[in-house]
């Protein structure tokens, strides 16, 4: 518990207050961290004794001859939770330095609880992570074992839960990198004791408790208003009530946010739930066969079709209603008729017919897949 690196940051903070050199021991008599560096590494006979002794010990000028490694000053042992697991000393007239003894101990077991705390959350996080990519993967989260993490992690694995997935957008690697843990550390204090949070490659997932999809979505809603400021698209899976279907939750929401990056979405948060369809069919569309079937008719392309691919996508997203697309489009009614029926000229489907208009729905698909 007692290592070097936090011997030295005793040193260093009780030097940074008091005049006076401090040595830290381990529980061996080593000295392991000094103000006076040259003495790191040698015995220190008095802080061996107190191992023993349990009790302080004052060192004067006369003292010195007696023991080995030691110089004027006091020595205290520093306790970790009940046990000695070290000393501390102050070097100087002990008459000078003894009234600093008490106050330097205290330092000292509070640097030490806190290095002890700190490197308790950082195993606590990394097992969480773990647990979280162990979780989402599937795999081997019916044995015994996984089982035994929930319960260490206290994890209740009877509530209901789904996947909110969060990715930062237009950055370069390294960037993105940064800003995910700068995000990650303001989400923590947004989920309820039963989420769970990891980084998986470069999006934040997390396993969020909910008792419904809409409240699922509503949270991510919420984040997004929150972080409103960042270029971030956030999606959810479905809720599960078992734990061991958790993984088809983050499944939707991997392929839910691939699907919106594709097709260029500008909504910021999408729910699985909503895009279903548009999920499937980014599932059959990206498949490597889909390639090699044939389409009997040229599908619009962006350099030469750009106005009508834009009123095809436009008089989609309005559920083919005249109106609000042409509205949308700022363009008269019969401009948008003509455009219609430019549509059905080069691609023999017409956008106002359901079968038709699913056909040219599949080729939008694909023309932001394959281009």
């Amino acid at each position: 518990m007692l290592s070097a690196e936090v011997a030295q940051n005793i040193v260093r903070r009780t030097m940074d207050i008091l005049d006076y050199n401090i040595n830290v021991m381990d529980e061996h008599g080593v000295i392991i961290g000094s103000g006076e560096t040259e003495r790191i590494g040698t015995v220190h006979e008095v802080a061996k004794h107190i191992q023993f002794k349990k009790e302080s010990i004052e060192i004067t000028v006369t003292d010195e001859q007696k023991w080995q490694g030691v110089k004027q000053g006091i020595n205290l042992p520093v306790y970790f939770r009940g046990d000695i697991v070290g000393t501390v000393g102050i070097t100087g007239p002990p008459n000078d330095v003894k009234g600093y003894g008490e106050l330097v101990k205290m330092t000292a077991e509070m640097i030490i609880e806190q290095a002890f705390l700190l490197k308790q959350m950082q195993y606590d996080e990394r097992l969480t992570r773990e647990f979280v990519n162990q979780w989402v993967s599937g795999e081997g989260i019916l044995d015994n074992n996984f089982i035994e993490k929930a319960d260490m992690l206290s994890i209740d694995l009877a509530k209901t839960r789904g996947i909110i997935l969060i990715s930062h957008n237009g950055m370069t690697y390294e960037n993105k990198r940064h800003e995910l843990d700068k995000l990650e550390k303001a989400i923590k204090p947004l989920l309820h004791k039963q989420d769970l949070l990891s980084l998986i490659k470069d999006t934040i997932v997390v396993v969020k408790t909910a008792k419904t999809d809409r409240d699922l979505l509503n949270t991510a809603k919420g984040w997004a208003n929150y972080f409103s400021g960042q270029p971030l698209r956030l999606t959810t899976g479905l809720i599960y009530d078992s734990y061991s279907h958790i993984a088809y939750s983050y499944e939707q929401a991997v392929k839910t946010m691939e699907m919106s990056s594709l097709m260029r979405s500008e909504e910021n948060v999408i729910a699985y739930k909503t895009k279903t369809v548009d999920v499937l069919f980014y599932h059959l569309l990206t498949h490597e066969s889909i390639k090699r079937l044939p389409v009997d008719k040229p599908l619009l392309t962006q350099d030469q079709h750009a106005d009508l691919l834009v009123t095809l996508e436009t008089f989609i997203k309005h559920d083919g209603s005249i109106t609000h697309t042409a509205k949308a489009l700022f363009i008269h009614r019969n401009t948008l008729h003509y455009r219609l029926d430019k549509i059905y000229e080069l691609t023999g489907k017409h956008p106002q017919r359901l079968v038709d208009l699913f056909y040219l729905y599949v080729s939008c698909v694909l023309k932001n897949t394959f281009s």
